[in-house]
């Protein structure tokens, strides 16, 4: 159960913050994206299936990659400062998803 689950954490200097990585977690139903507050007690976590993805974006800046999800619905979440090697990685990982909703 657990070895289908693809876990992307963004760069400790490219996210801007090193306490609050972004992290996506690529599942077999879900894709979630964490961050954490800037408490230590508060997450921020979203969960969307993986048949609602429409459209995934990657934008380059000066920090790193930072990787737009959208979805049916009009929810979507951004993850900022993943190495170009990552957001690729993402990518490929929904490629298959967003060919059978499309």
């Amino acid at each position: 159960m657990y070895s289908d689950l693809h876990v992307f954490r963004s760069g400790i200097l490219r996210s801007g913050n090193p306490f609050s990585r972004d992290v996506f977690v690529i599942g077999p139903v879900y894709i979630t994206f964490k961050k954490k507050g800037l408490f230590l007690n508060s997450d921020k976590t979203i969960s969307i299936p993986l048949s609602n993805i429409t459209n995934v974006n990657i934008h380059k800046s000066f920090t790193g990659n930072n990787i737009h999800i959208e979805s049916k619905f009009q929810r979507s979440f951004t993850g900022h400062g993943f190495s170009d090697k990552m957001a690729i990685e993402i990518k490929k990982a929904l490629e298959p998803v967003l060919k059978k909703t499309r």
